[in-house]
């Protein structure tokens, strides 16, 4: 049976590329926003306190998850950025592996943000 003509290419480089950089801003877009309203979370409800109990909840979450995943997030950021960083000399198909890697662990973390931040909405009862 012949295929009439459709024939398999790769997609143009540049729609790839645009494809890829969108994923990633849309990434960080959310990285961010759930950065901040994980700051927020903390901020109004724990640093009021001079010590930060770590074995407080928000919610149906631990205190302690919060903040272990505030400072991944803020790790995770520093890598990117020196992954960006050392990518300056490389081809574009090469860059543009690195954002799709970028983006696969920005999906990745944002996601556990957006479930603490679900558990956090929950009453503690």
């Amino acid at each position: 049976m012949q295929d009439h003509g459709k024939e398999r290419h790769d997609p143009d480089p540049v729609i790839r590329l645009h494809e890829i950089l969108t994923k990633w801003l849309v990434a960080v877009a959310d990285f961010y926003q759930l950065y901040h309203q994980l700051s927020t979370c903390l901020g109004s409800d724990v640093s009021s306190q001079t010590t930060i109990s770590k074995t407080g909840w928000l919610g149906q979450c631990p205190i302690s998850q919060l903040l272990n995943l505030q400072d991944s997030m803020r790790a995770e950021l520093e890598k990117l950025n020196l992954e960006m960083h050392q990518t300056d000399s490389q081809s574009i198909v090469s860059k543009g592996e690195t954002l799709m890697n970028h983006t696969c662990r920005l999906q990745a973390i944002n996601h556990q943000a957006i479930v603490l931040l679900r558990l956090v909405s929950l009453s503690a009862s």
